[in-house]
């Protein structure tokens, strides 16, 4: 087989090939459009370390960790990792509000 076969070859698989990207792109544009999904977890679902809790709080990470202790806030565990869910936070300043406290 000679150079100029070769790249005959060659040029005929490549011409192919593109073809069949041509094929497959004309199909994919006759798809109606997908909605964007997003992989961020709803505002409910955060989950924080206690540190990130702390800020949202606004108090210490040391009273995080003590209301944890205390019970007042729930945690879950990640792996070994607890963290505490948004909602948890939430429903811990609305009950501070029903009592008329402050967080800190």
């Amino acid at each position: 087989m000679t150079a100029i076969t070769y790249i005959a070859l060659e040029q005929s698989k490549f011409d192919e090939l593109t073809g069949q990207i041509a094929d497959v792109r004309r199909l994919l544009s006759k798809l109606p459009a997908l909605p964007i999904l997003s992989a961020a977890a709803p505002a409910e679902q955060e989950l924080y370390k206690y540190s990130e809790a702390a800020d949202f709080l606004r108090v210490s990470k040391r009273y995080v960790e003590q209301l944890v202790a205390e019970g007042k806030i729930a945690t879950v565990s990640v792996g070994k990792s607890p963290r505490i869910q948004r909602t948890e936070l939430i429903q811990y300043l609305d009950n501070q509000k029903k009592l008329g406290l402050k967080t800190k």
